[in-house]
């Protein structure tokens, strides 16, 4: 039955390339900052 567990969580941070890190960082902060501004707009039409 282990052997059927999928991984659904991956970290884009174990990455010992400080770029690809840093692209990855900026990457998942504006996908929040997107996230937050969509809520939060949708909060305003209601």
């Amino acid at each position: 039955m282990a052997a059927q567990v999928k991984m659904i969580c991956t970290s884009v941070f174990r990455n010992e390339d400080q770029d690809a890190l840093q692209k990855a960082f900026r990457r998942k902060w504006m996908e929040l900052l997107h996230q937050y501004d969509n809520r939060k707009n949708q909060e305003r039409l209601r």
